[in-house]
């Protein structure tokens, strides 16, 4: 289940890189 929301987190980022950078959102989910 974890695994699918990476996923989909790193989905969601990929998509809206200009919105919010990976590394911020990375270190919310951390």
């Amino acid at each position: 289940m974890p695994h699918a929301v990476a996923s989909m987190v790193q989905a969601n980022v990929s998509a809206r890189k200009d919105f919010l950078p990976s590394p911020f959102f990375m270190n919310m989910l951390l």
